[in-house]
């Protein structure tokens, strides 16, 4: 009984670190260059754990993201549709989860305006800063640097949460 007892511990601790070294690697590799491989072996990596919210919004967007290496217009759209709905999945499973919204923004931000998949951005970037502001990623501050960077560069935001993000990127 004991040893089974162990066998347990130790699965579900094997278990809790490979989650959280997919949730590394995606993380890196959401960031990463926009490489058709990288994209690819993001895709790859996701699927594995595709039943966990997170993983599966970085599924969603590298999902979309494999749009830009297509030629056909019907493709393109296709990898942006089968994206967009992963993402939207994952929301929906933890609309709270400020990492599930911020790949949904990440999204969002680069998508063509065309493609109408636009309405959530201010409520992203609130949600979104205001869990920043309230030591979301305090333990990771290379995710939280790339994070803060990523909305500074691209998201429309209030001078006054500019500067708050830029002070909260130079807190450690």
């Amino acid at each position: 009984m004991r040893a089974l007892f162990v066998g347990w511990i130790m699965f579900c601790a094997l278990t809790a670190w490979n989650s959280e070294s997919l949730l590394s690697s995606c993380r890196a590799l959401h960031f990463s260059t926009a490489v058709k491989e990288n994209i690819e072996r993001g895709i790859q990596r996701c699927s594995t754990a595709a039943n966990d919210a997170v993983i599966r919004a970085y599924q969603g967007s590298f999902q979309a993201r494999m749009a830009e290496f297509s030629i056909n217009p019907y493709t393109k759209l296709s990898h942006f549709n089968d994206g967009r709905d992963l993402v939207e999945s994952a929301v929906a499973e933890a609309p709270k989860n400020p990492e599930i919204r911020f790949v949904r923004l990440s999204v969002q931000l680069k998508a063509p305006g065309f493609l109408g998949y636009n309405d959530h951005i201010e409520s992203d970037v609130a949600l979104v800063t205001d869990a920043l502001q309230n030591g979301w990623l305090a333990a990771d501050a290379s995710f939280k640097v790339q994070v803060i960077d990523f909305l500074l560069e691209h998201a429309e935001l209030d001078p006054s949460v500019r500067k708050k993000l830029t002070q909260l990127k130079r807190t450690p």
